[in-house]
């Protein structure tokens, strides 16, 4: 019980102590500036991969195709695979294994040979 008013003190003091930074910022000679407003991240994901941007006001999320932050809109890849390039050199298992993966946007395969990938 003890433990509990502990952490219910603890919030209430971080609720009252901490709160988001002013919105007005002075600036040197005294000037005032609005700041901007905190900025978030919005993910779309699109087959193996995924395509992000931030925004500060609107997002909208096209799973398969895209995303659009702030009235800009960012495609999904043309090739929906990891880069071949972040899949060579690591461990593979069983031998001859193959995996899709992306070279300069289109589509190409890794191999497993020796136990590491080749792309």
């Amino acid at each position: 019980m003890k433990g509990l008013k502990l952490l219910l003190l603890a919030c209430a003091v971080f609720a009252v102590g901490c709160g988001t930074a002013p919105e007005e910022v002075a600036l040197e000679g005294g000037a005032l500036d609005t700041s901007s407003k905190e900025l978030a991240t919005c993910t779309a994901w699109c087959d193996e991969t995924s395509v992000s941007c931030t925004f500060g006001n609107t997002c909208v999320v096209n799973d398969g195709l895209g995303v659009t932050c702030d009235g800009q809109f960012h495609a999904c890849p043309a090739c929906p695979f990891i880069e071949c390039r972040d899949r060579a050199g690591y461990a593979c298992y069983p031998e001859r294994l193959t995996a899709p993966c992306c070279r300069n946007g289109v589509e190409s395969i890794c191999r497993c040979r020796g136990g590491t990938w080749l792309c």
